[in-house]
């Protein structure tokens, strides 16, 4: 009697894999609540109908990782033959997932098309790259589900290849973007640049996390076909896609109390400029403007405020007129 198949890079990357995308799913729907709830009042109608789809493919993606596991667990518990068989299920969330890719992809596109004052190529490039990746995957279901084995996936082996890489590419791209734009928009305002780093920062951990877990899940495809490793960082992956951008949507309003909070910003100089009108000018003013109480301006220039200070001068002073600038 044959002893079974090892199962912990099957089943047991199947159940790992669901684990983890379903606490990020969970995650996900707390975001969604909190942006039909509290951060979109200023939206269209549009983006809460996007939100919505995506919110739907992303609950129709765990479904069908919950039927591909009660297939293997359940209906053919101890069929071992089984686990080396594709399922209608699993071939499908391939292609579930690379509309959930596309559809975060297509927002930073049009969010790129804002920030950089209304450029065409640069998002047009990046929904045709995100259109190659949902094709490939589209490719890898089809071929996933005429061949039914896991060991036929060397067929599909040009699809994934070219699918993970558009990703790569894409996310890449847009963080690279993101940056250069941002930072191109740097002024001489404290709390203005706060908020662009702030804005990279969030682009930074958005894209380059999507494009760490591709570049893993890539790695394990090539060193560990005969399994189901790579699934779980694919997995990952997808939920990290959709609860990237309800997140985005949802720090808006951070990023508006951040820009809007404490006193309001006039100049983004360091310095103090102290100006002391001589006595013959002030007699001149005195003479012509009627002025009963000449005295001196202290202006301090700080990075988020202005104060202005008066002080008495004694009139009987003589001295040319003088400005300091230390």
């Amino acid at each position: 009697m044959s002893s079974p198949p090892a199962l912990d890079g099957l089943l047991g990357a199947v159940f790992i894999g669901i684990v983890l995308s379903t606490i990020i799913y969970g995650i996900t729907c707390l975001q969604v609540y909190l942006y039909y709830t509290k951060h979109c009042r200023d939206d269209g109608r549009g983006m809460k109908v996007y939100v919505s789809l995506l919110l739907g493919f992303d609950t129709l993606h765990v479904a069908l990782l919950a039927i591909t596991y009660y297939y293997y667990t359940v209906t053919h518990f101890g069929d071992f033959g089984r686990l080396q068989g594709d399922t209608w299920s699993l071939s499908a969330q391939n292609t579930v997932g690379g509309i959930l890719s596309a559809m975060t992809q297509f927002f930073f596109a049009y969010r790129l098309y804002n920030l950089s004052g209304k450029l065409l190529w640069l998002p047009i490039a990046i929904c045709v790259i995100s259109l190659v990746q949902t094709g490939c995957s589209a490719a890898y279901t089809a071929v996933g589900y005429m061949n039914h084995y896991f060991d036929a996936s060397q067929k599909a082996l040009p699809y994934v290849t070219a699918g993970l890489i558009a990703d790569i590419v894409c996310d890449s791209l847009i963080a690279a973007s993101m940056m250069f734009f941002l930072l191109k928009k740097r002024t001489q305002f404290a709390k203005t640049n706060r908020v662009l780093n702030l804005l990279v920062t969030y682009a930074l951990n958005t894209c380059l996390l999507t494009t760490v877990f591709t570049v893993i899940c890539f790695i394990f495809w090539y060193t560990s076909t005969d399994t189901l490793i790579y699934a779980v960082f694919y997995w990952v992956l997808i939920r990290l896609y959709s609860c990237s951008l309800v997140s985005t949507l949802n720090t808006r309003d951070t990023i508006k109390h951040v820009l809007e909070s404490g006193s309001h910003e006039l100049f983004g100089i360091r310095s103090t400029t102290t100006v002391i009108p001589s006595e013959a000018s002030s007699r001149r003013a005195v003479t012509s403007k009627g002025w009963a109480d000449p005295r001196s301006l202290t202006v301090d220039i700080g990075a988020d405020d202005i104060n202005i200070k008066t002080s008495t001068m004694l009139n009987d002073v003589d001295a040319d007129e003088h400005v300091a600038l230390p």
